[in-house]
């Protein structure tokens, strides 16, 4: 982490424990009362590029911020729910099956890191 504020500690530790979850910055503001909202940007917009999170965008084009853990989000794929944005990881042996049929299906190899979309099954329901 280039510049560790006692704040910044405080956000990473917000998204950390909610690694599932993606965030507004309204969220976020919500959640920490005391934070003023040019530090939030400031500190959000420092962890993105640290790679601490991720950019995530809604069905309504809202971004929103979630927890990427370096370590342990390599080897495997995620899907997002274009409704909430919340982002699930898929098993390592789900992953290299779907890389298969990709690279089966069209001489493609696909990224670690790729992001499939779809609704979750609240955002179906309310559909």
């Amino acid at each position: 982490m280039k510049y560790n504020t006692v704040r910044k500690q405080e956000l990473l530790a917000l998204f950390s424990a909610n690694p599932d979850k993606a965030y507004s910055v309204e969220d976020i503001l919500a959640l920490l009362v005391d934070m003023s909202q040019s530090t939030l940007y400031r500190l959000v917009a420092s962890l993105h590029e640290e790679g601490y999170l991720r950019k995530v965008e809604t069905e309504n084009r809202a971004t929103c911020y979630q927890y990427r853990d370096k370590e342990n989000c390599s080897g495997h794929m995620h899907i997002r729910c274009r409704g909430c944005g919340q982002v699930e990881h898929l098993d390592e042996k789900t992953s290299e099956i779907i890389r298969n049929l990709v690279s089966n299906d069209s001489g493609f190899s696909t990224l670690s890191s790729t992001m499939l979309d779809g609704l979750c099954a609240s955002c179906r329901e309310d559909k």
